[in-house]
């Protein structure tokens, strides 16, 4: 009996870790297809932070 248990524990532990496994594959593979477009995204909004600063600079002043 004690012999039955150990080896349902065995193999829930190494299920786990294969579900582990797995879950850390598709979590790097959702990161490696992410890492491009986020690296453009923040890449065209440092291109366009000097042209958004100039547009502020040159909108006349308030009237109050």
């Amino acid at each position: 009996h004690a012999g039955c248990d150990e080896l349902r524990q065995v193999s829930f532990v190494e299920a786990l870790q294969l579900l582990m496994n797995l879950l850390e594959q598709v979590i790097k593979s959702f990161a490696d297809k992410m890492v491009a477009p986020i690296k453009a995204m923040l890449e065209a909004f440092m291109e366009e932070i000097p042209g958004l600063l100039r547009r502020s600079l040159l909108l006349p002043a308030c009237k109050l």
